[in-house]
């Protein structure tokens, strides 16, 4: 008999429950022991194997060697042969003989001559040796195996025979529901591996950490990412093997995070904990499915699949994005890439939880709107992209809108309520924040045709009340009603307000306006509370404006010089200079610079500018002298900003007037 010691121990092992196929719920270790080890009818009880199926990380391997132990330590003399794929993963030649002989000899070194094939299979039908096959699906997808489940299963029931001798089996649900395994019925048992109750958790805690504060942490840990995270925005199942909380694998990866770490804490409303965890189940995954597909790989696909595919993910969407990512992917890696641990069984494959869906698409907001760029771009690129997503003015935003409109509203709410949380984290979150307020003010505009309606579904979809603070805003604001709002600590950068409602409660606290401002088609934007704000010159001057008093800014060189370079750039056309009529020298944006009429009539004194006939126009029109002295000096000042002699004396003349 081999000694205790040989089958590894697991100290924080905590007995699980399985569920029969009636939903009976019995512990597992239990069970499954008095099972194998019962005195069958002989012949005429035809079951030949007990069949665990359990989703990936639930501790299908710990509970193996559990039953492997509590054997050895029974009256009876019985050997259990525990086969763990790391025994066969370099064997040559794959075959069941050879695989079982590994197992053994690495159990018994000494009993050599037990593996002889006839021997060995005369000691498991007289119920002396029990083979305990751990990875049935492993062994299945492994490159250099030539087993199908169909081969495999049935040389491992004829094996046994039909002597009423039993062997234990454990295999991933998803790959036994895709492959359809169960033939024949009469010869297989199978149970269900259920994930750990509310109890089971916390004496899990009890023995894996010392401290009752880190316990109490872990146990806080794991109910916020299997109940909470995203609480009221997903359908949970009833049952608690469907809950995050209820998976071995992520209770120890909150365990490992939680012990001796005095600054853990977990905050799914402000950052992004959730991530590491499922990268260490990834790289898991990379291990045990030899998949040589990087966890970070592996993330983003994810993030792409759950984006893309709202519902349930065929197997040629499946091969698509693994193959569009990692191109050098094998058959066989993509075969075992469906049963992931992320995934859940059927026809089709599927988030596992609804918390995944949720968290990929959060994490493809916050980490890749604003970064989709290969990785030469240019830095002038770079910015130019960061700029035209932070504003709403990109393709990006169409894609991602029939993306969310197809999703479920709550789960598409909750995702970039999610990624708003995480970039606000983040130390440069401006970009990223304005570039999910344009995604959420098209959706509520899509959604939503009264300005009230449409505010209340911005501040849903980004997961905000009143007051509303750090919040980044760069671009149009449009069709919303800002009454009753507070914003504390915000920035709002060249933005325009269009067709908005403010009142007297709307209220700018310790918020900056940067760049240019304006309001078009708004009501009452003068009646808004800025209490503490800072501005930019032409944003303070729009404030006033709006408020109906004289500007508290002071008119000085830089102001002069902006309002000349606004007035004289009206005058570039496709092939040079071109004319423009009187009437319309002050539309657009130098209407609002204090000395925008000071520097016309300065520009017509020094004839930098001219007046001339237009047929049909009463006002007539204005365009650049024509000489090619001043207009060498007018395109001197636009490209370089360097002041010609005459440029520098309408400047002097506009400060002494003002």
């Amino acid at each position: 008999m081999p000694l205790l010691e040989q089958i590894e121990e697991d100290q924080y092992f905590i007995e699980p429950d399985i569920a029969l196929l009636t939903g009976e719920p019995r512990p597992a270790v239990t069970y499954l022991v008095e099972d194998l080890l019962a005195d069958q009818n002989g012949p005429q009880d035809q079951v030949c194997a007990d069949v665990l199926v359990a989703a990936a990380g639930l501790g299908k391997t710990t509970l193996a060697r559990a039953i492997a132990r509590k054997i050895l330590m029974s009256k009876r003399q019985a050997i259990p042969i525990l086969v763990e794929s790391a025994q066969w993963q370099n064997l040559i030649n794959l075959t069941l003989p050879n695989i079982l002989n590994a197992a053994l000899l690495q159990l018994i070194p000494e009993a050599v001559r037990l593996t002889n094939a006839k021997l060995f299979q005369l000691l498991v039908r007289e119920k002396l040796l029990f083979p305990i096959f751990d990875g049935f699906d492993e062994l299945c997808l492994h490159p250099n195996s030539r087993y199908n489940p169909t081969t495999l299963i049935t040389e491992l029931l004829d094996m046994v025979g039909d002597t009423g001798a039993r062997i234990l089996i454990t295999t991933r649900e998803t790959f036994w529901e895709t492959y359809g395994i169960g033939s024949p019925a009469e010869k297989i048992k199978r149970v269900n591996l259920q994930g750990f109750s509310n109890d089971q958790r916390k004496k899990f805690f009890i023995k894996r950490l010392t401290l009752p504060e880190e316990r109490d942490l872990a146990n806080r840990v794991a109910r916020e990412i299997g109940e909470r995270l995203y609480e009221g925005d997903i359908n949970r199942r009833s049952l608690q093997a469907d809950r995050a909380s209820g998976v071995p694998l992520l209770l120890e990866l909150v365990a490992l995070y939680v012990d001796g770490n005095p600054s853990a804490t977990f905050s799914p409303a402000t950052r992004d904990p959730f991530g590491p965890l499922l990268e260490a189940v990834c790289e898991r995954e990379n291990v045990r499915q030899q998949l040589q597909i990087s966890s970070a790989k592996q993330m983003a696909i994810f993030e792409e699949l759950f984006l893309n595919c709202p519902d349930d993910i065929t197997k040629s969407d499946l091969a698509f994005y693994v193959e569009y990512s990692v191109p050098e992917v094998t058959k066989d890696a993509l075969a075992r890439f469906e049963a992931h641990a992320f995934f859940s069984p059927g026809r089709d494959v599927r988030a596992r939880f609804e918390t995944l869906k949720v968290y990929f698409v959060a994490r493809w907001l916050a980490n890749r709107l604003e970064s989709a760029i290969t990785e030469s771009a240019s830095e002038s690129l770079i910015a130019d992209l960061l700029n035209r997503n932070a504003t709403g003015n990109t393709d990006v935003f169409d894609f991602l809108l029939d993306r969310f409109l197809a999703m479920e509203p709550k789960k598409s709410r909750a995702a970039i309520a999610h990624a708003f949380k995480m970039v606000q984290a983040r130390n440069h979150p401006d970009g990223a924040a304005s570039a999910l307020f344009h995604l959420a003010q098209r959706l509520a505009l899509r959604m939503d045709t009264s300005k009230t309606g449409r505010t209340a579904l911005i501040l849903d979809y980004l997961g905000v009340a009143s007051p509303i603070q750090r919040l980044s805003v760069q671009g149009q604001i449009n069709g919303i009603d800002l009454s009753g709002l507070i914003f504390v600590d915000c920035i709002f950068r060249d933005v325009e307000f269009y067709n908005c409602t403010f009142s007297e409660s709307t209220q700018f606290q310790k918020s900056r306006f940067d760049g240019s401002l304006s309001f078009e088609n708004c009501r009452l934007p003068g009646q808004a509370n800025l209490v503490e704000c800072a501005y930019s010159e032409e944003a303070e001057r729009e404030w006033d404006r709006q408020a109906g008093r004289a500007s508290k800014s002071l008119i000085n060189q830089t102001v002069a010089k902006t309002a000349l370079r606004e007035i004289l750039r009206r005058f570039l056309g496709p092939f040079g200079f071109s004319s423009i009529k009187d009437a319309n020298r002050n539309s657009g944006t130098i209407s609002k610079n204090p000395c925008g009429d000071l520097a016309w009539e300065e520009l017509l004194r020094a004839s930098v500018l001219e007046r001339h006939r237009i047929s049909g126009v009463s006002d007539g029109g204005l365009n650049i002298a024509d000489s090619q002295e001043v207009k060498h000096e007018v395109r001197n000042f636009l490209d370089n900003a360097a002041l010609g002699p005459r440029l520098q004396l309408v400047l002097e003349n506009i400060m002494k007037r003002v």
